[in-house]
């Protein structure tokens, strides 16, 4: 009889509208994913498996400045208040990581 092994991953889908936890930040509401083959989905419902999510973007409500993905160059950003993009690449404390 062989050991059954798990495995650890953040979310087995992200989906554009939908509220996502982030440790140490709080719940933030996606409003896009830029996808492994740099795909942006921002249409609500949109949904991609996390082993094609590059990076997430979220909406929080709180007065952080942190990075937020341009809509018209996805793999460009700025910096503003209320938003966050996050990598699903972190450790299983801290799943994902900010872009800074």
């Amino acid at each position: 009889m062989s050991d059954t092994q798990f495995f650890y991953a953040p979310a087995a889908n992200v989906t554009v509208g939908k509220v996502l936890r982030i440790k140490g930040r709080g719940d933030g509401i996606v409003r896009g994913i830029l996808t492994t083959d740099y795909q942006y989905l921002t249409s609500s419902g949109s949904t991609a498996h996390i082993d094609q999510v590059f990076r997430v973007c979220l909406q929080f409500y709180d007065t952080q400045e942190v990075a937020c993905l341009n809509c018209a160059r996805p793999t460009d950003f700025y910096v503003v208040r209320g938003w966050g993009t996050y990598l699903p690449r972190g450790r299983k404390e801290h799943p994902w990581q900010e872009l800074h």
